[in-house]
């Protein structure tokens, strides 16, 4: 979140335990343009204040003399760094915040990392972080606690509590007792034991804490090789995004080895005579920067040179790191939705990876969850090769979606691909929806309707298209349907593909003062139509098209009769309550979103006549919903979303 003016509290690990205020200049989007490729390359002015600091602060302080720097873990990590949570505070967190954990650290460290790709033989070029465990005061705080969580629960006495109300850091309500860290598996207590088995395997190790206090301020931080300590509250505000990462950030850089810089120039706690080169101030100085700019990458490139010249320090021979990227166009073949812990994708030719499904993605065009089986979607992500788990995605955009049908149209074959992605299908049609797939409800809702056409079929047609002057689509009957046509009353000249039409004396309305003249023809099933282009480009819109069972054709009303919606505004949930249906082998819950029914569930059982959605919800989102209940193994879809309801989370 951008701010004009942030009040910062920065103080550094153990060695700087000294509070200090003062304003930060805004956030902004910054491309650092550092491209030193070895020291060497490092500007001249640049080289000298990393000289100085190198010299006066950094070997004076001593800062990087343990072999525990985040150098050392990502290094020995193979690129991933392995945290866990100390929880110092009876604040609840759920899973879906447990989720975005790691997410978050990783965003924040690798703006430290890729300060260093490509420099200097630097061999990860991106880190995996995972959370490995959670210390908690209270167990209860783990909301929905899964079982491959591991919680910690001993207790010892804070260490930082006396200093923190003495020092202003913190209020008397920081407890004053903490969780205790199972020290048999921290990498920083036993990086120098070689032999050190961590219980059993590296793998079992825990690199850095991230540590949440009650009642600390909470813009303040500490920081060292072991970790970050943070406020509570800051740690839940950058989980959820609602607060920014300088403070973590700059933490993060006392991990590195970085000093702060509380005194003045040139003095032996301060920075370099002359100033910071670029005029920016430093991230590791208090109210000068608010992101990591040109003289924190390049400092940053700096200690790695003088670090990995250290004999025996590094072993980047047998590096293999675990994060990976992947970059693809490929089609949907499984998707399974767990709305707790881990779901799973697999792609025609890419094969299968994991991904949280209320986890890091903050919009739907990043949330894998939103798309279904027959999507072909171009992707880039980064993942973790050692259990395939996506970290995150770069990029995700829908190129086709296959097949578009309906219960009474069995295809829509779009031939003017230039508008693939606005076509789809709504199979009740009723006032207030849309007729196109490029329109929202609030430009262009259907406001009229006949009577016999209300749930009626309706093939969402793309209202740009009709500056198109080729074939649009065709469409192909399931069943023996009519087929509408309706062409807005503003087109002077009738297509000649409606010919085989007949103009009828219905009408359909929009909330945009648009009248479409409906025209109608019998299509036998199996029997597929073409649709031409509008006619007309300038002063109207596009055709609708609609569909309507035949007089003979029936459609069954198995569906589950809806009886309760219940919301939670605490927990931004609902729960469905539903009449059984007899003979139900299961039930299913579909949403529509964007233009299409997605489905959410198939799996619900046939003893169930409730649905309890995942926590956390958007707060003021509305969707529409239809249950649907699977009997003789077929799926009445159609009476299902007849019946749909409208909720709005709360």
């Amino acid at each position: 979140m951008q701010k004009k003016k942030i009040i910062a509290v920065l103080a550094a690990a153990a060695l700087y335990l000294t509070p200090l205020t003062s304003h930060i200049r805004p956030l902004a989007s910054v491309s650092v343009s550092a491209s030193a490729e070895t020291i060497s390359d490092i500007p001249q002015d640049y080289l000298t204040a990393c000289d100085w600091v190198w010299k006066n602060r950094i070997e004076t302080e001593r800062s990087c003399e343990a072999w525990s720097t985040i150098y050392d873990q990502i290094i020995a990590g193979n690129g991933t760094l392995q945290y866990i949570l100390i929880w110092q505070s009876y604040e609840p967190i759920t899973l879906a915040q447990r989720q975005k954990l790691p997410q978050m650290l990783e965003e924040a460290i690798n703006k430290w990392n890729d300060c260093l790709v490509g420099y200097d033989d630097w061999p990860i070029d991106h880190v995996n972080v995972k959370v490995v465990g959670y210390a908690v005061l209270d167990e209860s705080c783990i909301l929905d606690r899964q079982p491959d969580e591991k919680v910690y629960t001993q207790t010892t006495t804070s260490w930082l509590h006396d200093d923190m109300v003495s020092s202003g850091m913190g209020n008397s309500s920081v407890p004053t007792i903490q969780p205790a860290e199972p020290t048999d598996l921290s990498r920083y207590v036993h990086w120098n034991n070689k032999k050190w088995n961590y219980n059993g395997s590296y793998d079992n190790r825990y690199d850095m804490y991230l540590h949440g206090i009650k009642g600390m301020i909470n813009m303040g931080g500490y920081g060292y090789h072991y970790g970050q300590i943070l406020s509570d509250q800051s740690v839940l505000g950058l989980i959820d995004g609602t607060t920014t990462q300088h403070i973590l950030l700059h933490e993060m850089g006392h991990g590195f080895g970085f000093p702060d810089y509380y005194g003045g120039e040139g003095e032996s706690d301060g920075f370099p005579p002359g100033g910071f080169p670029g005029g920016k101030g430093s991230i590791m100085m208090a109210g000068s920067c608010s992101y990591i700019n040109t003289f924190d990458k390049y400092f940053a490139r700096y200690t790695w040179s003088k670090l990995k010249n250290e004999a025996g320090r590094f072993d980047l021979k047998n590096v293999q790191p675990a994060a990976s990227t992947a970059e693809f166009t490929d089609k949907i073949t499984a998707i399974n939705i767990q709305q707790n812990g881990y779901s799973a994708i697999t792609f025609e030719n890419n094969g299968t990876y994991r991904f949280p499904v209320s986890g890091y993605f903050d919009s739907t065009d990043k949330d894998l969850s939103f798309y279904e089986v027959g999507d072909t979607v171009s992707i880039s992500f980064t993942y973790d090769k050692s259990d395939m788990l996506i970290k995150n995605i770069d990029h995700i955009q829908l190129i086709s979606y296959d097949p578009i049908k309906g219960t009474l149209i069995s295809k829509v074959s779009v031939i003017d691909t230039d508008y693939y992605n606005s076509w789809g299908i709504d199979t009740y049609l009723q006032k207030g929806d849309v007729l196109f797939g490029d329109r929202t409800a609030d430009r262009c809702a259907v406001t009229e309707l006949p009577d016999s056409l209300i749930g009626a079929e309706a093939v969402l047609t793309p209202c740009d298209a009709k500056s198109s002057s080729k074939e649009q689509a065709a469409v192909t009957a399931n069943k023996d349907i009519t087929l509408y046509v309706g062409l807005d009353s503003r087109v002077t000249n009738v297509p000649s593909w409606l010919g085989s039409f007949t103009k009828t004396s219905q009408t359909v309305k929009t909330s945009n003062n648009v009248t479409f003249l409906l025209y109608s023809k019998k299509v036998n099933a199996g029997e597929s139509v073409k649709l031409g282009a509008n006619g007309q480009s300038a002063g109207c819109m596009n055709y609708i098209v609609l569909a309507s069972a035949a007089a003979n054709t029936s459609i069954s009303d198995i569906y589950p009769e809806i009886t309760d919606v219940a919301y939670s505004e605490q927990y931004h949930q609902i729960r469905f309550t539903w009449k059984p249906v007899d003979g139900a082998s299961n039930y299913g819950i579909a949403v529509y979103l964007a233009g299409k029914w997605r489905i959410q569930t198939q799996n619900i059982s046939a003893s169930a006549t409730s649905y309890t959605t995942p926590k956390n919800l958007t707060a003021g989102k509305t969707y529409k919903v239809a249950i649907a209940a699977r009997v003789n193994g077929k799926w009445d879809t159609a009476n299902a979303i007849k019946n749909a309801v409208t909720v709005t989370i709360k």
